[in-house]
């Protein structure tokens, strides 16, 4: 049976109002992972060189941290952090 409308809206708003419930519900629903976009990955990669030996032509590097704190272990919750590479940042600075 598919969720009504109404019910959808429902944790929809309480979704963008309360980042707990938020987490909880994704750890529920098996989907325990937290990271941060700061980066638009369509203009990293239209400004990154393919030969770029760093990020190897996508613009972007994505650096994995241990949630806790502590070192990254197998099976630790993790927290993935995306930043533009040298080659797309100087690009972007070249051509604004």
């Amino acid at each position: 049976m598919g969720l009504t409308r109404d019910f959808r809206e429902t944790v929809q708003a309480r979704i963008n109002r309360d980042p707990e419930f938020c987490e909880e519900l994704l750890k529920e629903l098996g989907m325990d992972f937290n990271y941060k976009m700061t980066i638009d990955l369509d203009m990293a990669r239209m400004y990154a060189k393919k030969k770029c030996k760093i990020c190897h032509g996508k613009g972007y590097q994505v650096v994995i941290h241990a949630s806790s704190g502590k070192s990254l272990v197998k099976g630790c919750p993790t927290t993935e952090n995306y930043s533009y590479c040298k080659c797309a940042e100087k690009e972007m600075k070249k051509y604004g």
